[in-house]
């Protein structure tokens, strides 16, 4: 091409006949052709970083603008830097380019490239993103303890026991049972169950029915039928339906409720608790239904109430806290340290369990499992609140660091397996199989995305 012809001209003006003009063919690969030279003398920037990540010394010269007076011309890095660096320049004279040349000749190999330092010093910068991850995770963890504490259910808390809907009944659990232990562990945090019978795929569970100790077997499907939930648990926590305050936008028919009454029928139904309430009202959406209400500890009131569009009734009811024991744990700053080490570290192993789930369990399905950034959003409530935004953050940072390390060539763990082969074996794998093994990663991790994005669109629509 006439345009090489004139650039090969021009840098043999400046440099001298010393230097072999490559020009791109199609009977070798961008490879091959950086593999023939020690010293790549560089107006395409793009071909200098292919050069580098081969462990190339590069000279930039991005001097098209300088010389034709144009800086809309000068290519990418380094044109934004400084006009002239250890081995950049966008100032076409001779005497700073022969400079960048000398010292890109002359520089050591522990001057210029990572790939010449030992093995284990790469290992430890490659683990480097991955460490930081980790340590953000457990220090946002403890930050968040520090600052807000602990709060939760203790199993062992529930005095009126449990409520079960559909799912729970089809395990063999009743409404009053109080849950012991799962597999015969004992799971401190009662909102922690549904998790504990789906990564340990428990194949029992242990309640107190009216005082009798009961060892319940978990049919097949359950872990499925948990996971298709979206966070729905495998039981709630019993406690009474009782009227805190009263919307504007109710539409009573009939009589209206009042702060401090008890909803103890619904359609003529006996109501034990405020989820059997949530429970019954799911099909009557924008219908009229009527409750039965204990007013005043002795009067029975009926009300009669049209539902709204979404299912409310409009009311609010007195969180369980009033009538259930929550453990509240507060911590130091020294304390929350360890404490958000542990917090991180059993969320790093959940993750793990739940990704080995993927490919050992038959009711772990990935369609099920997997998401993309949609996903990731709905994780996000629509209100501000920086507990969980914190929270959130600190669990993506771990998932980060495990997903980041996973064995695939282009993350972080392809690049450990391969150093670590190194320092076993004593050799490099080769450019050509290096190259190929990129190829190979990036075409898997490109097709893992699109196939979690297009179950992401696929809930959005058709679900």
């Amino acid at each position: 091409h006439r345009s090489d012809e004139a650039e090969e001209k021009y840098f043999k003006e400046i440099l001298g006949n010393e230097i072999t003009f490559a020009r791109k063919t199609e009977k070798e690969s961008t490879l091959e052709t950086l593999g023939k030279y020690s010293l790549i003398a560089t107006i395409d920037s793009s071909l200098g970083y292919e050069a580098i990540a081969l462990g190339h010394r590069v000279a930039f010269f991005s001097v098209r603008g300088s010389t034709l007076r144009d800086p809309s011309l000068n290519f990418g890095w380094p044109a934004k830097l400084l006009r002239s660096g250890p081995f950049w320049t966008n100032d076409a004279k001779p005497r700073i380019m022969k400079k960048i040349l000398d010292f890109c000749l002359t520089a050591t190999p522990k001057e210029w490239e990572f790939r010449s330092k030992p093995a284990w010093q790469r290992l430890i910068i490659m683990l480097g993103g991955v460490t930081v991850n980790l340590l953000l995770g457990f220090f946002l963890f403890a930050m968040i303890l520090f600052t807000w504490g602990e709060e939760f259910l203790p199993t062992k808390n529930l005095k009126y026991g449990i409520y079960v809907d559909s799912v729970g009944k089809s395990v063999g659990l009743l409404d009053g049972d109080k849950i012991l232990s799962v597999n015969g562990k004992e799971v401190e945090n009662f909102f922690k169950i549904s998790g504990e019978v789906i990564l340990s795929e428990a194949k029992t569970i242990q309640v107190d029915r009216q005082g009798k100790v009961l060892d319940i077997p978990i049919p097949e499907g359950t872990t499925r039928q948990l996971i298709q939930r979206k966070g729905d648990p495998l039981a709630y926590p019993k406690y009474p339906a009782v009227v805190d305050s009263v919307s504007k936008d109710a539409m009573f028919t009939m009589d209206k409720l009042q702060k401090g009454d008890s909803i103890i029928g619904f359609n003529d139904q006996p109501i034990g608790s405020y989820p059997e309430l949530m429970d019954k009202k799911r099909d009557f959406k924008d219908k009229e239904v009527s409750m039965l209400v204990m007013r005043n500890g002795t009067d029975s009131v009926l009300v009669k109430v049209k539902l709204n569009k979404e299912g409310s009734i409009g009311f609010y009811s007195k969180k369980p806290g009033v009538f259930l024991d929550f453990t509240v744990r507060k911590y130091s700053f020294l304390e929350s340290l360890p404490a958000g080490v542990k917090k991180g570290w059993s969320t790093l192993i959940m993750n793990i369990q739940n990704f080995k789930l993927l490919f050992t369990s038959k009711e772990v399905k990935a369609s099920e499992s997997l998401g993309s950034f949609i996903s990731i959003g709905n994780m996000f409530d629509a209100g501000w609140d920086w507990e969980r935004f914190w929270s959130m953050t600190a669990l993506l940072s771990i998932v980060l660091a495990f997903m980041n390390i996973l064995p695939i060539p282009g993350l972080d763990g392809g690049h450990v397996i391969f150093t670590l082969y190194e320092m076993i074996s004593g050799r490099k794998p080769s450019d050509k199989f290096m190259e190929y093994a990129q190829m190979v990663g990036m075409i898997l991790l490109l097709g893992l995305m699109a196939y979690a994005l297009g179950l992401d669109f696929w809930r959005l629509l058709f679900k």
